[in-house]
């Protein structure tokens, strides 16, 4: 019996999807369609692609909770997710959000956050500038942190003190431009140990710098000593840093710069996210439903 024309079309589809792996039903049918179309008595052939639909037993798909660790994922999701007609970000010192869709009136509003953790060194640097430390105490301190001391000369100074030094009680501080001294005695006799009045730290103040060298922030550091009441007691050790607070401020605007340059079609507010439970069926705080 001789093959018609549809015949040999067909053939050729089932060995082509054969060869690829493919199915070839929905092949078969749309080349059949190119091929003939309403030539030859075949009728046309509609394709279409039908949406499956959920199956009605199977749970609600959770929502989306993500936790998201630095801006520059906090940008490419908002790219990914966001809506510059619907979306808004807030920024903030502690962090930034982004609500999906800000006119969700029914269920949950979708908000995804990012919070400026402080890193490790920066926890330890904020706390020795809030205490009162004997030499011992911050010899130890300043050891965890010598990868953040830009030069080692506060360092050296406090190993050169000896632990079981007394510091001579009727003495004063003796300061020059450059140093602080404290007149100690041991063993050996009185000794004069001198320290630095200020030194320089580099440090990454949110966590998300920690290995991006670049991005760590100078500081400097001012040294105070604290003379004993009691001779028996040591005398004792305060840093402060004027520019501390300003610096964490710069810091993070510079992440808030950062998102409003890479979202600039974005609604972008400084600032906190807040809401409250508005209350249905009365008309209290305008909602009447």
């Amino acid at each position: 019996m001789q093959e018609s024309k549809i015949d040999e079309v067909v053939n050729k589809m089932i060995d082509a999807a054969t060869d690829k792996g493919d199915g070839f039903v929905l092949g078969l049918l749309k080349n059949a369609e190119n091929e003939y179309g309403e030539a030859d008595g075949f009728s046309r052939i509609e394709v279409r692609a039908s949406r499956i639909e959920p199956d009605e037993f199977q749970r609600i798909a959770d929502g989306r909770n993500h936790i998201i660790s630095d801006v520059k994922s906090f940008i490419d999701y908002t790219k990914k997710y966001g809506d510059p007609d619907k979306s808004l970000i807030f920024y903030n010192q502690d962090g930034a959000s982004l609500t999906i869709d800000e006119f969700v009136d029914r269920g949950e509003r979708e908000i995804v956050s990012i919070a400026f953790e402080k890193s490790d060194e920066w926890k330890m640097w904020n706390l020795l500038l809030t205490k009162l430390l004997t030499h011992r105490d911050l010899n130890k301190a300043l050891v965890k942190l010598t990868h953040t001391i830009v030069k080692p000369e506060i360092l050296l100074a406090m190993r050169k003190m000896k632990m079981n030094v007394q510091v001579v009680h009727d003495s004063d501080l003796q300061e020059d431009d450059r140093t602080i001294g404290v007149l100690v005695k041991s063993s050996k006799g009185e000794d004069l140990k001198k320290f630095p009045k200020q030194f320089d730290i580099r440090l990454p103040f949110l966590d998300q710098d920690v290995t991006d060298k670049d991005a760590w922030i100078d500081a400097t550091i001012h040294l105070n000593i604290e003379l004993p009441d009691d001779p028996t007691k040591p005398c004792t050790f305060d840093f402060n840093c004027h520019e501390w607070n300003a610096l964490m401020r710069d810091r993070v605007l510079k992440d808030g710069q950062l998102i409003r340059d890479e979202l600039s079609d974005f609604t972008i507010i400084h600032g906190y996210h807040k809401t409250f439970q508005r209350k249905v069926g009365t008309t209290e705080n305008g909602l009447m439903r």
